[in-house]
C-alpha cells in the first residue's frame, strides 16, 4: 500500500507522494515554560484557523480563581524569516514570543515549510472567568503555499485550593512516519513527580496542528519503565482543519515518578494516510495529597532539605550578596566579590558567605543580630517563593527587594520588623512534592 503524506488548503486536499517531499532536519522538540504559576489545574480548549478567523469556547469550573491565562498559536511559512507573532484575541492586539521554530518540516514544489510557536500571557486581559467563555480569534498571516495558519489555544491555570503538580511544555515538535531518522517521531516528553503510596489520575492535555481527520496517528503514554499504552485515533482535527486540543485522564498507580509521553505518525493497520504532526503544546497536571505535604518552611526546614533546592534554581554554595544584589562589582580577574559596604559592615560576616552558611548562622548582638535573621528568614523566604511546590504569598523579586531593604537601611528596627514577617509567612506556608 501507498502511503501519502496530506496537506490541507481551505479548498481541497492535497494528495501527495512521500517521495516528492524532501524532509526537514528534525532537530525540534518542547521545552518547559519558565513562567507558570501554581494552582491545581488546566484547562484547554482551541480552534483551528485554516478557514479563517474563529473561536475559542473554554468551560472554566465554577468557583474556582483564575491565575493564569497562556494563548499558543502556530503556523507554518515559507521562510525562515516569516511566521506571525501577533493575533487578535477578542479584538485585541496580542503579540507573541517565538517558542518553537524556524523548524523545517519538509520541501515540496521548490517550497520550504517551516513551522513556528508563539506564545504569549495574556492573565491581563481579562478574557477568562469561572464558567462559560466564547473568545474570537483572528489577525492570523502566516505565508505558505498552504494551510499556513494553523489554530490557536488557550491555556488557563486555576486555582480551587488544592495542590496540584503543573506542567506545561511548547514549542515546534514535528514528525511524519514517511520520512527517514529523526522525523519520523516527535521527541518523548518526560513528566517527573513525586510518588504517592495511593493510586491518582493525572490529566494530559495536547495541542498540535497538521494531523487531518482519519489520518493515522498514535498518543504513546508510559508509566515508568511499563509497557507503553497507544492510543489510535485520538488525533483528528477536532478543532477545525489540522488543529487538536485533546484532554486525557491518565491512571498514576501508587509509587509511580513518571509519565513519558510520545506523539507518533505511526504504521497502524488500516487504509488512512500516515498523520503529519506539528506537537505544539503538552500540559500535565496531577493532584498532590494533603498528607504529603509539610508546613513551617523556615531556615531548618530548607537547611535539612538541601536536596529540595534545585526545584528553584539556588545551590547552597551560591553566595548571598550574589543572590540579594549586594555586590556593586564583579572582578573575574581575582574571582572576587566586591560588596556593598553597608552590608559587609551590618552583617559582619564575609561576602562570600554561602546561603547555607548564612542559613545555619546563630544570633548576636544589635543590628548585626537582627541583619542575620533577616538573612535566614530571607533566604528561607527566597527559596519558598522559587519552588513549585511551595505556595507561599510572596514573589522571588518581592522577596529580594525586602531583603535588601532591611540589611540596607539605616534603622536597625527596620531589619527587625522584616524578619518577623518573612518568618511569619515562611512558618504558615506548605510545601507539598511535585
Amino acid at each position: 500500500m501507498l502511503r501519502t503524506l496530506v496537506f490541507a488548503t481551505s479548498l481541497a486536499l492535497a494528495n501527495v507522494s512521500a517521495a516528492q517531499v524532501t524532509p526537514g532536519a528534525g532537530t525540534e522538540g518542547l521545552a518547559p515554560l519558565a513562567g507558570l504559576v501554581r494552582g491545581s489545574g488546566f484547562v484547554v480548549a482551541g480552534t483551528g484557523m485554516i478557514q479563517g478567523p474563529s473561536s475559542i469556547t473554554i468551560d472554566v469550573p465554577l468557583g474556582v480563581t483564575v491565575k493564569q491565562v497562556i494563548a499558543l498559536w502556530a503556523g507554518q511559512d515559507n521562510s525562515d524569516a516569516g511566521g506571525d507573532d501577533s493575533i487578535e484575541l477578542d479584538g485585541k492586539p496580542v503579540n507573541g514570543t517565538l517558542v518553537g521554530g524556524p523548524s523545517l518540516f519538509f520541501q515540496f514544489q521548490g517550497q520550504r515549510f517551516y513551522t513556528y510557536t508563539y506564545r504569549a500571557d495574556v492573565t491581563a486581559l481579562g478574557l477568562i472567568t469561572p464558567g462559560a467563555n466564547n473568545v474570537s480569534v483572528s489577525g492570523m498571516n502566516f505565508q505558505a503555499l498552504f494551510a499556513a495558519n494553523k489554530g490557536a489555544s488557550l491555556v488557563v491555570v486555576y486555582d480551587d485550593g488544592s495542590a496540584a503538580d503543573l506542567q506545561l511544555r511548547e514549542g515546534s515538535d514535528n514528525a511524519f512516519g514517511g520520512f527517514a531518522g529523526a522525523l519520523q517521531s516527535t521527541a518523548p516528553q518526560v513528566f517527573e513527580f513525586a510518588p504517592s503510596t495511593a493510586s491518582r489520575t493525572a490529566r494530559l492535555e495536547l495541542i498540535v496542528a497538521a494531523v487531518l481527520d482519519n489520518a493515522e496517528s498514535v498518543v504513546s503514554l508510559q508509566i515508568d519503565d511499563a509497557a507503553p499504552t497507544l492510543l489510535s485515533s485520538i488525533l483528528g482535527s477536532a478543532d477545525g482543519p489540522e488543529w487538536d486540543t485533546v484532554s486525557l485522564s491518565v491512571a498514576v498507580p501508587a509509587g509511580a515518578r513518571k509519565l513519558t509521553v510520545q506523539l507518533l505518525s505511526a504504521d497502524v493497520p488500516g487504509e488512512n494516510p500516515l498523520a503529519s504532526v506539528t506537537w505544539v503544546g503538552a500540559a500535565f497536571s496531577l493532584g498532590v495529597p494533603a498528607a504529603q505535604c509539610t508546613k513551617n518552611l523556615g531556615p531548618k526546614f530548607w537547611l535539612e532539605n538541601q536536596d529540595l533546592w534545585k526545584a528553584t534554581g539556588l545551590a547552597p554554595a551560591d553566595k548571598v550578596a550574589t543572590v540579594f544584589g549586594l555586590c556593586s562589582t564583579f572582578s573575574a580577574a581575582h574571582s572576587s566579590h566586591h560588596c556593598h559596604a553597608s552590608f559587609s559592615r551590618r552583617y559582619s560576616r564575609d561576602c562570600e558567605t554561602t546561603l547555607a552558611q548564612a542559613l545555619a548562622a546563630g544570633g548576636g548582638r544589635g543590628r548585626v543580630g537582627f541583619n542575620r535573621a533577616l538573612l535566614r528568614h530571607g533566604i528561607a523566604a527566597l527559596l519558598n517563593a522559587r519552588h513549585p511546590g511551595v505556595r507561599y504569598p510572596l514573589t522571588p523579586d518581592q522577596v529580594v527587594r525586602v531583603v535588601r531593604y532591611g540589611l540596607l537601611d539605616t534603622s536597625y528596627w527596620t531589619a527587625r520588623y522584616y524578619a518577623w514577617v518573612l518568618a511569619y509567612y515562611n512558618y504558615r506556608s506548605e510545601y507539598c512534592p511535585n
